[in-house]
């Protein structure tokens, strides 16, 4: 063989190992990118990935369920349940109008109206012509208790919205507290705000109505109004006296509560009714006697994720993930990370409950993304999600009555929590399981 012919089949061989190289890698990254793992009786597929949020969707069998439901923002659009305000806080009552549909309620939708936006505290299944039945209710509109606009004051119109963040998410359902979900509220403003370079509050109009605004941000300090302000100190002096006794004190004697600092938390479950009738007073006696504070910022969530800058943005990450679940009719949940940081799971017994909530599920994924975007974008991979199913599932159970169908399983590990929804009407158990990362 002469020196040239070696060199030729040696250049092939080369060129052939190069090649098989290259395949082999661009194999891998096929495989990574659209790959397979299993935790228990879920499949895990993904990932699919948009600026800074990455979706792993979990496939499962659907387990059957004889009546037919609705979720509650199908509900509300139809007119077949109603939320109604009571004057406290911390309790809304619901009632399902629907002859033949049940309507399923998740912890942590917004209802806006009412005197006040609230997020709902608890999972809840409303049985066919249910009557009203008392929820639990977070306020995520600090300084309102009035009426808004052209809105009715005594119902809620709408439930398109869902908390955002995990540390909001917390708040409501493990927490259960009220200035813990004012502060995350805030939290998530700002975070917003200071990413997209405009203020998402909406201002309030001077006429009880708002409008949305996209100008520049403001600074905190200049956000606030007196309302506010007045709020935040009632729920903020937790360490005068007893909440409930300076609460009738000052209900009773009509003490100026705010100069005087008494101390009134707002997390009323436990308050016998008449105390509760109290807390609805004062704040309606001071409300009025407040200046209106019109071109002041509204602190209401809700008005905040209707923002027209943060709705294009969302509007980006849902066109490119929403289609995801097309044509697989076994999807019954999904996980998503950002910025390859595990947030949250959400799975349920039926891949129809799943994909009617799809659509509201990714918003409030895709708000979270945006509000925690960072310089660099990093794709989650699976073991983040393998680690929060297996290690929240194995933890101990507490379990909660919620009502009388209703059981909330809890179980919490050294950075992971599992939320299970059992149904007693249910032949399968349970209806949901929302796992989070402890933050």
């Amino acid at each position: 063989m002469n020196r040239t012919s070696y060199y030729q089949k040696n250049l092939r061989r080369i060129l052939n190992g190069v090649g098989l190289i290259l395949f082999l890698t661009l194999f891998t990254q096929t495989l990574q990118s659209q790959t397979k793992s299993r935790v228990g009786e879920y499949e895990i597929s993904g990932p699919y990935h948009h600026g800074a949020l990455t979706l792993f969707l979990i496939h499962g069998k659907s387990l059957p369920h004889t009546t037919p439901f609705l979720t509650l923002e199908e509900a509300l659009e139809q007119g077949l349940v109603k939320v109604y305000e009571t004057g406290t806080v911390n309790e809304l009552a619901i009632e399902n109008l629907s002859p033949d549909h049940e309507v399923f309620i998740q912890a942590g939708e917004i209802v806006k109206g009412g005197r006040q936006d609230r997020t709902l505290g608890v999972d809840l299944s409303l049985a066919p012509n249910s009557g009203k039945i008392a929820i639990a209710s977070f306020c995520v509109e600090r300084g309102r208790w009035s009426k808004r606009g052209e809105e009715e004051d005594g119902v809620f119109s709408k439930s398109d919205n869902m908390v955002t963040s995990n540390s909001l998410r917390l708040a409501v359902k493990k927490a259960k507290n009220q200035s813990e979900v004012w502060s995350e509220v805030s939290v998530v403003q700002n975070k917003l705000s200071d990413n997209l370079g405009v203020q998402v509050n909406a201002l309030d109009n001077g006429e009880g109505g708002t409008r949305l605004v996209s100008g520049t941000v403001e600074p905190q300090a200049n956000v606030a109004s007196n309302r506010i302000v007045v709020q935040d100190a009632v729920a903020q002096n937790i360490a005068a006296v007893d909440n409930r006794v300076a609460l009738q004190q000052a209900n009773e004697e009509g003490e100026d509560i705010f100069s005087n600092a008494v101390a009134v938390d707002l997390q009323v479950q436990s308050m016998p009714a008449n105390r509760i009738i109290g807390e609805a007073n004062i704040f309606q006696r001071y409300d009025n006697s407040l200046e209106n504070g019109g071109g002041a910022y509204t602190t209401s969530l809700q008005l905040s994720l209707e923002n027209e800058k943060l709705t294009e943005e969302i509007n980006a990450y849902v066109e490119a993930l929403r289609d995801v679940v097309s044509g697989q009719d076994d999807v019954i949940g999904f996980a998503f990370t950002i910025n390859g940081t595990m947030k949250n799971a959400d799975i349920y017994a039926s891949s129809e409950l799943f994909s009617r909530l799809w659509p509201k599920l990714l918003r409030a994924a895709a708000t979270e993304a945006v509000a925690e975007k960072g310089e660099e974008e990093i794709v989650g991979n699976f073991q983040v999600v393998e680690d929060c199913l297996i290690e929240a599932g194995n933890a101990t159970a507490e379990e909660e009555e919620v009502s009388d169908r209703i059981k909330m399983v809890t179980r919490e590990s050294k950075e992971h929590i599992l939320f299970e929804t059992q149904d007693s009407e249910n032949e399968n158990g349970w209806v949901h399981r929302n796992y989070m990362k402890l933050e």
